[in-house]
């Protein structure tokens, strides 16, 4: 009976995945439109974190995973530049006239970029969304049917929730305090992983555990993702500073992301890059805030709760029915 469920929940979240989907491509091709890829993205990234238990026994299923992943990260570039574009809006604010003219040449090119990067995803998404949609019909219709089974999706399920715990728990671990690039973004995916896993499957978990650990989870992965997205933003800004004036301006950004930010209030007078400094310094007190934030989150004990969750996800206690 239980599988029963779970092969019926499955098909009921790809349905909904896939109209969010086709809702979310119908707005892309608007500029105005900030989040349709996000929303795209998102709903590729439900649709796989509900697959995966099945990876190891279903072809059918391994097949349009790696497909939704393929399409997933032909968006990454895309992805990247929104989310700087928006970060570098945020941190003009407050600007004065001597920078003005500086941060509207970097928010120009990165509105280009952003544009380039979008229309980019669009093409591909247009290029291999049809494909993929009828793939994960086609998987659809095999459930409704019922000629695509697994033997046991429920101990899949329960065996896939422990395994992604345990992985959860030990990344984010190694997470803090040194906050390298490729442990923050492992973890972020993780969270992300468990997090629509768990909000997709409401029959083997009980309530009051799984949504504890969801609101831990959303946590998590809003802290990540705004520091992943401080460091793209870091990345660019020195790309650009070196590329538009030379190595030095590329030090000079580098010093200013990473040094106190008064320390440098004087290069916004001597240099010709005021709009890259301020940003710049803008930017490391951002990234000297976010520290903060997750120095709270590690060591007053929300993180130590989340991981205790994921402790007895792991060990069965309570969580799973």
């Amino acid at each position: 009976m239980e599988n029963v469920a779970i092969m019926m929940s499955t098909e009921r979240l790809l349905k909904q995945e896939l109209k969010a989907t086709d809702q979310a491509l119908s707005r892309l091709s608007h500029a105005d439109d900030s989040e349709a890829l996000h929303d795209f993205r998102v709903a590729l990234h439900r649709m796989r974190s509900r697959l995966r238990p099945y990876n190891e026994e279903l072809k059918e299923v391994r097949r349009l995973s790696r497909k939704l992943c393929s399409l997933m990260h032909a968006c990454d570039s895309a992805r990247n530049a929104e989310a700087c574009s928006v970060l570098l809006k945020t941190l003009s604010r407050g600007s004065n006239s001597q920078e003005f003219h500086g941060i509207h040449e970097i928010q120009t090119k990165a509105l280009r970029v952003m544009q380039e990067k979008r229309m980019e995803a669009f093409r591909v998404i247009q290029s291999s969304y049809p494909h993929l949609r009828l793939r994960a019909c086609e998987l659809l219709e095999s459930l409704g049917y019922g000629s695509v089974r697994m033997s046991n999706s429920t101990v899949a399920f329960k065996t896939w929730a422990v395994k992604l715990g345990q992985q959860l728990n030990q990344a984010l671990l190694a997470v803090w305090p040194e906050m390298e690039d490729g442990d923050v973004h492992h973890a972020r995916i993780l969270t992300k992983n468990l997090r629509y896993f768990l909000e997709s499957e409401e029959f083997l978990f009980e309530l009051r555990w799984r949504n504890q650990i969801i609101t831990g989870l959303t946590k998590t992965q809003n802290l990540l993702g705004d520091w992943r997205n401080t460091r793209l933003l870091a990345d660019w800004l020195t790309d650009m500073a070196s590329v538009s004036c030379g190595a030095r301006a590329r030090k000079l950004v580098s010093a200013a992301l990473l040094e106190d930010v008064q320390g440098f209030a004087a290069l916004q007078e001597k240099e010709a890059l005021p709009g890259l400094i301020y940003i710049a310094t803008r930017l490391s007190a951002h990234m000297t805030a976010l520290r903060q934030e997750f120095d709270v989150w590690f060591n007053d004990g929300e993180i130590a709760v989340l991981l205790d969750r994921l402790d007895e996800l792991r060990e069965g206690r309570t969580v799973i029915h």
